[in-house]
């Protein structure tokens, strides 16, 4: 019988570690910081992926959007749900998707 079958740790830890990198990388090569960052639109597929790569970046939880606990998996509709849970596109003037 064939059947899916993953490594859920590997990649929960794969994903944790791109996530941090490529947001940190996004932030570095545009001249930024963590401090200067807005707001966090990870990918909403896992609320630990999102929070540890939360903690790996050391970003507070007020500059991470989290929807998923509501709306599930939007995949590319996140960031319109960000500007729209955040009251207005301004909101998201320094945002980073990932």
């Amino acid at each position: 019988m064939h059947y899916v079958h993953q490594e859920g740790s590997q990649v929960f830890k794969y994903a944790v570690r791109r996530m941090s990198e490529m947001a940190a990388c996004l932030l570095e090569k545009n001249g930024f910081t963590k401090d200067d960052l807005k707001l966090l639109v990870p990918h909403q597929a896992n609320l630990r992926i999102i929070r540890a790569t939360q903690e790996r970046l050391g970003v507070d939880d007020s500059k991470v959007m989290v929807n998923i606990d509501r709306f599930g998996n939007t995949t590319a509709g996140r960031f319109r749900w960000a500007a729209r849970c955040r009251g207005s596109r301004a909101a998201c003037t320094r945002a980073t998707l990932c």
